[in-house]
């Protein structure tokens, strides 16, 4: 009987000594995100957000960038719950992770948390959506402005490029003392979609549209012929050399043998010692026929549809989504309007980029077949910008092979 009773007290004791452990455990979870050395400013936001847990620690998951897509789409195609909780999401992805159904949808969390997305970068709020649902909150987006030598402006006696026609005449004059106005990497298909391509967006050109729920191409439009035909001309006076990709560019126009470059965020860690020596300057990119066009990427948060934590890991986005946490985990710019009010982006070297804001947007829709339809207007581009065809024809036979792309998805 003493035997029955002690026995009976060690497994309630032992029964008791499990339910502390699980009451006392932490909700653990996992947020996937880029190589930690790219990464400190979103490190710096989670250490923080732990801090300030006691039923909840974040922890991260680092992988490359190129296996980033592979590991999330991965996660929707086992079953069961996920390895991860919270995904660090390229815009362009947004879409095909839909389609795979490994987003959780947001809206409801938006509305209940009291986010507001009225002063985020709009085109930003729009990529995360999906047939109006917000499928994923951008973070960390950016776009790019123009940097051109001071001196070699200076020189020629010419004013701060104000329009794609002022570019044409800066390069007509700097080619006399053989210097280039610009350079690019041709064999790169994103050349002129995001790099050039600020031109292009700046006549109200993309290769292709999403109209009345149907993808459309639009490489034939007259806003990308003249893009075309305005890259031809430009084309005289930039190196014809193929070999040119990576970082060349920027060193070119470092070692003051280009006088002009699409400049990103990213680029401040490159020149900064030079514009603080007044040597280059940033302006607004030159308008086309319409605007200041400006080329967009970067990234946004999700929640894994799969997550065992979803309610958890709402909690750590709206942490994230205030002004102050934002301006802190942004490494190119924030998408809130308000972060460029706290520190890094109060400093004024950064208004530039929350002015071209205004008018920057993505250059397409994101959709599975991006990249081969970029793959081909780069390859009649070049065709046009060479005169191995004329901008018309080049411009025609692309939007024919990016249709039957768009069609065939």
């Amino acid at each position: 009987m003493i035997k029955k009773y002690i026995f009976c007290m060690m497994a309630l004791m032992l029964m008791l000594g499990n339910q502390v452990c699980a009451a006392d455990e932490k909700i653990v979870l996992n947020y996937l995100l880029l190589p930690e050395a790219s990464m400190m400013t979103e490190l710096s936001v989670v250490k923080d957000y732990n801090a300030s847990q006691d039923k909840v620690e974040v922890r991260t998951i680092h992988v490359e960038f190129a296996e980033l897509d592979k590991k999330i789409l991965l996660s929707a195609a086992s079953g069961g719950v996920s390895d991860y909780d919270i995904m660090m999401t390229n815009h362009s992805s947004v879409a095909m992770f839909h389609s795979a159904g490994v987003l959780e949808p947001l809206n409801d969390f938006i509305k209940n948390s009291g986010i507001d997305l009225s002063s985020y970068q709009q085109a930003a709020v729009e990529i995360g959506k999906v047939g109006g649902v917000q499928m994923a909150i951008p973070y960390n987006p950016d776009c790019r402005v123009l940097v051109y030598n001071k001196k070699m402006l200076a020189d020629i006696g010419m004013d701060v490029p104000e329009t794609t026609d002022d570019l044409l005449k800066i390069a007509v004059a700097l080619n006399k003392k053989n210097i280039y106005a610009f350079a690019g990497e041709y064999n790169k298909k994103w050349f002129p979609i995001y790099d050039f391509g600020i031109f292009m967006l700046g006549n109200g050109g993309h290769i292709y549209e999403l109209q009345n729920g149907k993808y459309v191409a639009t490489a034939d439009s007259q806003a990308v012929i003249d893009f075309v035909k305005w890259s031809k001309e430009m084309y005289q006076y930039m190196p014809h050399d193929y070999s040119i990709k990576g970082g060349m560019v920027r060193e070119m126009v470092l070692q003051n043998k280009v006088a002009m470059m699409w400049f990103g965020p990213w680029e401040f860690k490159y020149f900064q010692e030079s514009l603080d020596d007044d040597k280059f300057g940033l302006t607004i990119v030159p308008k086309g026929t319409k605007k200041s066009g400006s080329s967009m990427g970067g990234w946004m948060l999700s929640i894994n549809s799969k997550s065992a934590h979803k309610e958890a890991a709402k909690d750590f986005l709206a942490y994230v989504n205030t002004p102050e946490k934002m301006a802190q985990m942004a490494h190119a710019l924030p998408a809130d309007s308000k972060s460029f009010n706290y520190p890094p982006f109060n400093d004024p070297k950064w208004e530039i980029f929350n002015e071209q804001f205004k008018t920057a947007e993505y250059p397409a829709p994101p959709t599975s077949v991006y990249p081969v339809t970029a793959q081909i207007f780069n390859s009649y581009y070049q065709k046009a910008v060479t005169g191995d065809m004329s901008p018309e024809e080049a411009t025609k036979k692309a939007n024919e092979e990016i249709q039957r792309e768009l069609d065939n998805m």
